[in-house]
């Protein structure tokens, strides 16, 4: 169900992104990198996408900002996507097919999030 998916990943600190990476890679998604918020926009806008997986914080904006800037030309009541997050940054989710997980980012429980997200 995941297989051939195309992902985009925008994690700021580098293990947690290589170790979602792998989860990713590991269930047949193909991964994009962004390094911000901008090249996570321009990813999206530029390809179809099946999936966001991102930082609630990027080098360059907040979650919400940048997916209020892709509203505009993306259809995210179609993208499901998942914020990674630390615990005193929970806020309420603006969207409702926002998935928020907390960090540290337990591998295995990310994975059941990701195969539940795509068996509905």
């Amino acid at each position: 169900m995941t297989e051939g998916k195309i992902v985009v990943l925008a994690v700021r600190q580098l293990d947690e992104r290589q170790a979602v990476s792998q989860l990713l890679e590991d269930l047949q998604m193909e991964v994009h990198h962004a390094e911000s918020g901008w090249d996570a926009i321009h990813l999206l806008e530029d390809q179809p996408c099946d999936f966001l997986v991102m930082d609630i914080q990027l080098s360059d904006m907040h979650a919400w900002k940048m997916l209020g800037t892709l509203k505009e030309s993306v259809n995210l009541d179609t993208l499901p996507t998942i914020v990674i997050m630390d615990i005193d940054e929970q806020a309420k989710v603006p969207m409702s097919n926002v998935t928020t997980v907390i960090r540290p980012v337990a591998i295995a429980r990310l994975r059941h999030i990701i195969l539940d997200m795509f068996s509905t």
